[in-house]
C-alpha cells in the first residue's frame, strides 16, 4: 500500500483551507453588494427632495424652489403649475398666439394669470373674458433662472390659490394645500365645530332643496385663511381658526380679492366691508362692483342712475350717469360716462374738473 508523504497531506489540508476561505469570502461579497443594490434605490429615493401635498408626500423637482442672493425665496412657475394641475403656456394671456420666453401664463378651469420678466406686476382674468382683468403686486419682480421663470413664493396662494405652509426650523415651505382640499376640509370641519357650511341650499324650480357649492371667487379666501360661511343662508366671515371676521347676518357675501374686502347684501342695498370688518362703503347702494383694484374703483348705483366712488366714500365720479362702461385698450381700462346721448371719457370728465 502507498503512503502519501506528510508534507504531502498538509499542503491538501492547506489548499483546502484556502478555496473554503475563498467561497466563504465570495458569500460575504456577494451578500454586501446585494445589501447595497436592495438600499441604494431607498437611500436615492430618501434623499430627493419632497413636500406634503394635500396631506400625501410627493417628490419634486430639484429646482422647484429657488433662493436669490439676497435670501428672497422664489418658486418655478412651470414646475408649480404642473405639480397641482394647472396648464402653463408661454406669451401673454391677451396674446395667446405670440411666444415669448420672457412671459408665461398659467391657466386652470376658472382663472388664468399672466407674468412678465423683469416685473411684480400679474394680472389675473377669467378665461374667455376679455374684459375682466385684475392686477395684483408680488413681492419682488419675475426672474429667469436656468431658462426657467420664478416668481416670489407669495405667488403660491395670489396666483394658484393654494395654502403653502413653512418649517418652523427651516422656514422652507413643506405643505401646500390646493384650493379643492381646503373646501372639503372646512365645508365638513366649519360643520362639525360651528353649525356653518360653506355651501348653500337652494330651491330648484321644482321647490326640491339643492346643495349648492361657494363660487370659485368666494373659495378663494381659504387661500388666505378666512372663509365666507353660510348658516341657514344668512352669511358672514370667520378666519379659517374661528375667530368672526364679519357677523353671520347678511343676505349675501361676495369676496374682492385684489382689493381684501367684501361686498355685502342686506335687504336690497350694498355696501363694502374690510377684511378685518370695518365698514368702507356704507350699506346704502342698489348695487355695486369693483372696476379697478389697482385704483380702487367700485361702480355703484342708486336709483338707476350710476356713479364711481372709492373706499371711505370718497367720489370719483357723482351718482348721475345713465350708464358706465369700460374697455380694455392697450392692457388698460378705458372708462366711458353716458348721459343721455353723451358719452365721454373718464379722463376727459376729470380734466374737466
Amino acid at each position: 500500500m502507498e503512503l502519501y508523504d506528510e508534507d504531502d497531506l498538509k499542503k491538501e489540508k492547506k489548499g483546502k483551507k484556502i478555496i473554503v476561505s475563498l467561497l466563504v469570502i465570495s458569500i460575504i461579497l456577494l451578500i454586501i453588494l446585494g445589501i447595497i443594490l436592495v438600499t441604494l434605490p431607498r437611500q436615492t429615493q430618501q434623499q430627493r427632495k419632497s413636500i406634503n401635498l394635500d396631506g400625501k408626500e410627493v417628490i419634486i423637482s430639484e429646482d422647484l424652489f429657488y433662493t436669490g442672493n439676497d435670501g428672497q425665496a422664489y418658486v418655478s412657475i412651470s414646475d408649480f403649475a404642473k405639480l397641482i394641475g394647472y396648464e402653463y403656456y408661454r406669451g401673454e394671456y391677451n396674446d395667446k398666439y405670440t411666444e415669448d420666453s420672457s412671459k408665461c401664463y398659467v391657466q386652470s378651469e376658472s382663472e388664468a394669470t399672466s407674468f412678465i420678466l423683469g416685473s411684480n406686476s400679474i394680472y389675473k382674468t377669467e378665461p374667455d373674458n376679455e374684459l375682466k382683468y385684475e392686477y395684483y403686486t408680488l413681492l419682488k419682480p419675475v426672474i429667469l433662472v436656468n431658462n426657467k421663470l420664478y416668481a416670489t413664493t407669495d405667488a403660491i396662494n395670489v396666483v394658484f390659490n393654494c395654502l403653502a405652509r413653512q418649517s418652523s426650523t427651516s422656514g422652507q415651505i413643506n405643505n401646500i394645500f390646493t384650493l379643492p382640499y381646503l373646501y372639503k376640509f372646512y365645508e365638513e370641519n366649519f360643520k362639525k365645530s360651528y353649525g356653518y357650511t360653506l355651501s348653500s341650499t337652494v330651491k330648484d324650480e321644482d321647490g326640491k332643496e339643492v346643495k349648492t357649492d361657494q363660487s370659485f371667487n368666494n373659495q378663494k379666501t381659504l387661500a388666505y385663511e378666512m372663509a365666507i360661511v353660510n348658516r341657514n343662508n344668512r352669511f358672514g366671515v370667520i378666519s379659517t381658526s374661528g375667530e368672526v371676521i364679519i357677523g353671520n347676518k347678511y343676505d349675501g357675501i361676495e369676496y374682492v380679492e385684489g382689493r381684501q374686502e367684501f361686498i355685502v347684501l342686506s335687504g336690497k342695498k350694498y355696501g363694502v366691508l374690510s377684511y378685518t370688518g370695518e365698514t368702507v362703503i356704507n350699506l346704502e347702494y342698489d348695487s355695486i362692483a369693483l372696476l379697478d383694484g389697482r385704483d380702487n374703483y367700485y361702480l355703484v348705483e342708486q336709483n338707476d342712475k350710476y356713479g364711481i366712488i372709492k373706499s371711505g366714500e370718497e367720489i370719483v365720479v357723482p351718482i348721475e350717469f345713465d350708464k358706465i362702461s369700460y374697455n380694455i385698450v392697450n392692457n388698460k381700462k378705458m372708462y366711458y360716462l353716458q348721459s343721455g346721448e353723451s358719452i365721454m371719457t373718464l379722463e376727459d370728465y376729470l380734466e374737466q374738473l
